[in-house]
């Protein structure tokens, strides 16, 4: 199955097979996405520029898990 993950290190979104707890371009710590792959499969690039920006806003103000909205 694959998950949605983001790696701040990167400020990259990841689709990975299975729950993995590291990035696989840097080897920092990633964090799983309560998105679904459906669900971010059908964002267009304007959607996916604002998801980026409030993942990264949400994990910079010391949120861990995310929800999608």
């Amino acid at each position: 199955m694959l998950y949605v993950h983001y790696c701040m290190t990167c400020d990259k979104i990841h689709i990975l097979n299975g729950h993995k707890k590291r990035c696989p371009a840097c080897g920092k710590k990633l964090h799983e996405l309560k998105l679904t792959f459906l669900q971010y499969s059908t964002l267009d690039d304007s959607d996916r520029q604002k998801l980026l920006m409030r993942i990264h806003d949400r994990l910079s103000g010391g949120a861990d898990t995310l929800q999608s909205q």
